[in-house]
């Protein structure tokens, strides 16, 4: 089993990805998992154990990336980073092992993980609704929505940023 013939597999290469995305979300509450995709390729099981550093080895490139923009986009709103009060990550990808102590190298302060992202997401959009409705059953609050756009970097089919 070699990576060209991965590559060339869709099929191949889509539990790879699943099975990546898996590994990534295992490595952000345990420094290492033994994996098994069964039948990765011509009836052949692709078993391997990545560790957390190894996650970030492989993925430094794009954690540096990450820093650089979040310094330019601190930098863009005219703050510095040293009068930025709190740091705090939700949502997937910001579980990511070697996201968290990164964002903490550059700004000199913990960052704040403890929020629960999900049920927060879904609460803030229980109640956006019942204000929005005029729910007479809706607590009496003020909601202010401070990013209305998302915050995502992409880029084109050529590998470009946007």
């Amino acid at each position: 089993m070699t990576e060209s013939k991965i590559r060339e597999d869709k099929e191949a290469m889509l539990l790879l990805l699943e099975d990546a995305e898996m590994a990534k979300r295992l490595l952000s509450e345990q420094q290492s998992t033994r994996r098994r995709i069964r039948k990765l390729l011509d009836d052949t099981d692709f078993d391997y154990v990545l560790t957390a550093d190894k996650f970030i080895e492989i993925n430094e490139s794009l954690l540096d990336k990450t820093m650089r923009l979040t310094v330019d986009l601190v930098r863009g709103s005219g703050r510095e980073l040293a009068k930025v009060d709190f740091v705090v990550l939700v949502g997937g990808s910001s579980r990511m092992c070697g996201l968290k102590s990164k964002l903490e190298n550059i700004f000199k302060k913990d960052v704040i993980t403890s929020i629960k992202a999900d049920e927060d997401v879904a609460r803030g959009a229980a109640l956006l609704a019942a204000a929005n409705y005029n729910d007479p059953d809706a607590p009496n609050i003020f909601l202010r929505e401070v990013t209305s756009v998302d915050l995502g970097v992409g880029a084109d089919e050529h590998g470009t940023d946007r």
